[in-house]
């Protein structure tokens, strides 16, 4: 793993960054100018997620085991709704989880999906066709109800 990645992994584990800037403003710190494409794109080496933490504050975090379907059981609480017309898939999430969850749908690699779109608390979904809508959200469906359903058993 090349410095960079390293260090940044290192830095999310001991410290709490809100945003890309705050990572720059402490590589700053450390004597380092780095800028926010080489940031993002290190962040993307290492599996850096945004996730609310429990003062309710968006931070990176690393996840420990990267299993795409065990970080969208953990974040599948930040999931309000999903809702279809003839053309598209929108999913409404909590404020500010939105590229999280987009981000852990692309993961899923469903070869129905063309593209995830994210904004703040709403993420696009558009397919490869428009006749695998109902496809897609029966397979947003199981995935959320199999988790909810798997939180209960191992209770």
């Amino acid at each position: 793993m090349p410095k960079l990645t390293e260090e940044l992994k290192n830095a999310i584990n001991d410290n709490s960054f809100k945003n890309q800037q705050d990572i720059a403003k402490w590589f700053k710190k450390k004597g380092r100018n780095i800028n926010q494409s080489s940031i993002s794109r290190a962040l993307q080496k290492i599996n850096a997620l945004k996730r609310i933490n429990i003062h309710g504050e968006i931070e990176y975090k690393i996840p420990t085991d990267y299993n795409n379907k065990n970080a969208l059981e953990n974040l599948s609480f930040l999931i309000k709704e999903i809702a279809n017309n003839e053309v598209m898939i929108v999913v409404k999430t909590e404020s500010g989880s939105a590229s999280v969850i987009s981000e852990l749908i692309d993961k899923q690699h469903n070869e129905k999906i063309l593209s995830t779109l994210a904004g703040e608390n709403t993420v696009l979904i558009i397919p490869v066709s428009v006749k695998f809508i109902n496809d897609i959200v029966s397979d947003l469906d199981n995935l959320i109800y199999h988790w909810e359903d798997k939180k209960s058993e191992d209770k």
